[in-house]
């Protein structure tokens, strides 16, 4: 049995018994599962809570912690897809991008109403642990097998290469989700292999294949959904530049007919805003 290993704890979570008047028993089980294996996990939910619970803690293979979106009325007898989210870069030590009215994925999560976890790994700085952590396809299936054991452990049924998977991102976070998309469009890593959707949100600062790429793979889906949308007007040639190339090579000529591929162009949300602006959206258009 493959198990978790847990390096810190922070006082405003806690391991042990919820109370969540708002949970489905689908919910209170599987962050019962998390929490006997060392996840912390909020121990008191207010009541009507519009958020999806947050549970954080760390796995074997990756050396910062993870972050654990669970959805208050998770039904575990239906269709549950698991989403990963690859946040930008943070400049200083005590920045977080899971705090404040621009980090609060509990509520984006929870606004969109879908069957779904959100995984969000954290990485230091100009997404160093990313880098150096996820950089081959051998160490980004690791990261996926520690985490689908840990949710299977905890009651979840995640079947490795059928339950389907999205991928997310902001910023810098481009750099990740490239190499990802890369290699789930090989093949190289085999739990990529049921990928529904992915999202870039204010990011592609420079073209990348790997993004072109992952289209072969979300065209294994019968209605794959790509979200390309950015701030054409901050000032980022470069990012610009990059996006409208990225939407070209996808669609002229269409590189999958059945994908639905849609470009924003949003002169009016700032940088840090497009999570909290397009991740609930992301998540409607590709579940629903």
């Amino acid at each position: 049995m493959i198990t978790a290993i847990f390096l810190f704890s922070i006082s405003f979570f806690q391991a042990g018994a919820q109370n969540c008047d708002d949970c489905t028993p689908d919910t209170l089980k599987l962050v019962r599962g998390l929490t006997q294996q060392g996840i912390l996990c909020p121990s008191q939910i207010p009541k009507a809570s519009p958020r999806a619970l947050r549970c954080r803690g760390n796995i074997r293979s990756y050396s910062r912690p993870v972050n654990f979106f669970i959805p208050t009325q998770l039904r575990l007898s239906q269709p549950i897809s698991l989403v990963y989210y690859f946040h930008g870069f943070l400049f200083s030590a005590g920045e977080s991008a899971f705090t404040g009215k621009n980090g609060d994925f509990g509520k984006y999560l929870a606004d969109a109403g879908v069957n779904a976890i959100l995984v969000a790994p954290e990485s230091l700085g100009k997404n160093t642990t990313y880098n150096t952590e996820l950089n081959t396809p051998e160490k980004a299936q690791r990261f996926f097998n520690f985490t689908d054991a840990i949710l299977t452990t905890a009651g979840l049924p995640v079947a490795s290469q059928s339950t389907l998977r999205l991928l997310s991102g902001h910023s810098g976070a481009y750099v990740i989700l490239s190499r990802l998309g890369a290699w789930a469009a090989s093949a190289a890593v085999p739990t990529l292999n049921s990928l529904k959707g992915i999202a870039l949100l204010d990011s592609v600062y420079g073209f990348r294949e790997g993004l072109v790429q992952v289209i072969q793979a979300l065209c294994r889906d019968s209605r794959p959904y790509y979200l390309l949308a950015f701030n054409p007007a901050d000032g980022s040639t470069s990012k610009r530049n990059a996006n409208l190339q990225l939407y070209r090579r996808l669609t002229s000529p269409p590189l999958c007919p059945q994908a639905r591929i849609r470009l924003v162009q949003d002169r009016s949300s700032g940088h840090y805003d497009f999570p909290r602006n397009y991740l609930t959206h992301f998540l409607r258009e590709a579940l629903l």
